[in-house]
């Protein structure tokens, strides 16, 4: 009888101890697993893992769309490639098109902000005409662009077509991608011109 009551009060004792282990194992688990979620939870108010990086380009596409203030053609053409491409999945394509959109946009910004160190002074010789002048390599090296001269100098140029010797004329530099876009178009589509009054068509250029 003595027996038995020993070996029931050490199996009490066992049972006690492994139950008391298996508390301390919950608690260390549950501990664990608590530190693990800490350390993989972001913190309040930080953003969560950049896990959709095609969703952002998508947003930026967007946003970029929305830049009236420096379109272009060739930037609209890039920017539809861009979307195009993201649609089909084609992260790597999209993003190099957005890019190349991006640059001529800001691009076109910069002009905008040009300072007027951006400018130089052309003084008007014999024989000079504003398609001559703008096709010179220091100028645009472009006579199509010869628009820009004219309208930088509208306040002093009644006739695009006729021109003074000794006038001083502002040459800007900055100019952007969609104002050379702007300037050769006009070039190409002035239609018919008289020397000696200025064309309604030149007017519109002049105060776009």
């Amino acid at each position: 009888m003595q027996l038995l009551v020993i070996f029931l009060t050490n199996l009490e004792y066992i049972l006690m101890k492994t139950m008391n282990l298996m508390k301390l194992f919950g608690i260390v688990a549950l501990t664990g697993a608590l530190a693990i979620g800490c350390a993989e939870a972001p913190k309040e108010g930080e953003p969560e893992p950049a896990n959709n990086s095609l969703e952002d380009l998508v947003k930026s596409i967007e946003d970029l769309k929305k830049a009236e203030d420096c379109k272009s053609d060739a930037s609209d053409a890039k920017l539809a490639e861009a979307e195009k491409l993201a649609k089909e999945l084609k992260f790597d394509e999209a993003k190099v098109a957005y890019d190349e959109a991006k640059a001529m946009v800001d691009e076109c910004r910069a002009a905008k902000n040009a300072t007027p160190t951006d400018s130089i002074t052309y003084t008007v010789v014999g024989g000079d005409h504003l398609w001559g002048i703008s096709a010179k390599d220091e100028i645009y090296g472009n006579a199509f662009q010869w628009p820009l001269i004219y309208k930088a100098n509208a306040d002093k140029i009644n006739d695009p077509d006729l021109i003074k010797i000794g006038q001083e004329l502002t040459v800007n530099k900055g100019v952007s991608e969609a104002e050379v876009e702007a300037a050769v178009n006009h070039a190409k589509t002035r239609g018919s011109w008289t020397v000696g009054g200025i064309e309604s068509s030149d007017k519109a250029y002049a105060n776009q």
